[in-house]
This record gives structure tokens, C-alpha cells and sequence, in this order.
């Protein structure tokens, strides 16, 4: 639960490092890009406790976004591109879009929540934290077949 100063209650802690090293090497054990970022997702709603968890990655001659569903919408695209592009986190309300690695980033995380659960200090923090930590291996991974979704 959420507390009035925007970090969790003592009923639901917050990740703790080993359990953010767990998603890092399990992303880069990852044979394959798509096994890999449906794993990602997955673990990143879980930990973080969001509604949605999306792994977007550019391709920049073309200037495409895409995720494991394929091309992004225009809207979406346009804002990964530039958050990617900036390397800076973008919040708005409930969600955010999350860099992954120094810009221009190759992806961005984006995550939502319902609309009445804000990100707090220290989560922003630690979602920070993890995107540099997973920035390799995702690299390696969309390197490997970057315009394919």
C-alpha cells in the first residue's frame, strides 16, 4: 500500500537489490529477445507492483520504437524516441517512461499504474537503478535483430 508521502507501507516493501540483480542476470542469461523482454515484463510489473510494463527499444536510422508486439503506436513512439533521445525519465501522472542506459538510449521501460498509485522518491530511484543495470543486456539482445518486433 501507498502511503500519503508516496513510498510503500510496511504491508508491501520495495524490491530489495538482490531482487533487482535477479531480473538483471535473468535478462542476461536471455538467449532470445523475445523470451527475454516477456520475462523482463513480467518481473518488472511483479516487483514494481504496476499495472503494465512495456520494453520499447529504437531503432535510430530508422527512427522506429517497437516492442515484442511489434512497431509502437505513432503517439508512444514519439515519446520513447524522445525520452531515449534526452536519456531523461518522463512522468506523467501514473505512468512513466524509463530510459534504459545513457542517451541515446537504445529502449525505454514504460510502466503504469492505476491512476490513484503515484511513483514515489525512492521507487523513481530504484527504477533508475535497474535500467542501468539491465541497459547491457538489453542492448545485446535488440542488437542482435534490432528491426525486428
Amino acid at each position: 500500500m501507498m502511503t500519503t508521502s508516496g513510498g510503500f507501507s510496511a504491508v508491501t516493501p520495495m524490491p530489495t537489490m538482490h531482487d533487482l540483480a535477479g531480473v538483471v542476470r535473468d535478462l542476461a542469461a536471455a538467449a532470445d529477445r523475445v523470451a527475454g523482454i516477456v520475462q523482463l515484463q513480467r518481473s518488472v510489473q511483479h516487483l514494481l507492483r504496476v499495472s503494465d510494463a512495456l520494453c520499447v527499444w529504437i531503432d535510430w536510422p530508422r527512427r522506429t520504437a517497437s516492442s515484442i508486439s511489434g512497431r509502437v503506436s505513432e503517439q508512444l513512439e514519439e515519446l520513447v524516441i524522445e525520452v531515449a533521445g534526452r536519456g531523461r525519465r518522463s512522468l506523467m501522472g501514473s505512468a512513466l517512461l524509463e530510459p534504459v542506459g545513457p542517451a541515446p538510449a537504445r529502449a525505454v521501460l514504460a510502466l503504469r499504474r492505476p491512476t490513484t498509485l503515484a511513483f514515489g522518491r525512492d521507487e523513481l530511484a530504484m527504477i533508475g537503478a535497474l535500467a542501468i543495470g539491465i541497459a547491457p543486456a538489453l542492448d545485446r539482445l535488440v542488437r542482435a535483430d534490432p528491426g525486428r518486433g
